[in-house]
């Protein structure tokens, strides 16, 4: 950016990127958890006999936009 020495520039682009690897790897956590709990929830409604619709809400969360994404 104009205005910005050399150094600056480094730790801004540091910077970007540690926060890239965060948001990539909580994403990733957060896709592993929606499916073990639709997975559990599919296990509970097999077992049983109540329908839910906790596990198409989930997927459907799983599915959305992304709310951080950069362009």
């Amino acid at each position: 950016m104009k205005g910005e020495t050399q150094p600056q520039r480094n730790a801004n682009s540091h910077l970007e990127q540690d926060i890239c690897i965060h948001i990539f790897t909580v994403s990733s956590a957060m896709v592993g958890v929606c499916l073990t709990v639709i997975g559990l929830i599919r296990v509970v409604i097999t077992l049983g006999t109540v329908d839910t619709l906790a596990d198409d809400l989930l997927g459907a969360s799983l599915t959305g936009p992304a709310q951080n994404a950069s362009p």
